[in-house]
């Protein structure tokens, strides 16, 4: 009984410490995906930029 008393505990911790890995990961990927958004508003604006101040045909 106290062995799986033990087992359960540590399943319990084991589970608990995934979770918090999980979700931690789960932000990082949310945040990367908003950073890659923000990049690419970015790029597209300095392409745009690009086209306004270079005349024509050069």
């Amino acid at each position: 009984m106290v062995v799986v008393m033990g087992v359960f505990l540590q399943t319990t911790v084991t589970t608990f410490y995934l979770g918090k890995i999980y979700h931690g990961l789960n932000t990082s990927l949310d945040s990367t995906s908003r950073l890659i958004t923000v990049q690419k508003a970015i790029i597209d604006k300095n392409k745009s930029l690009q086209n306004v101040m270079v005349p024509p045909g050069k």
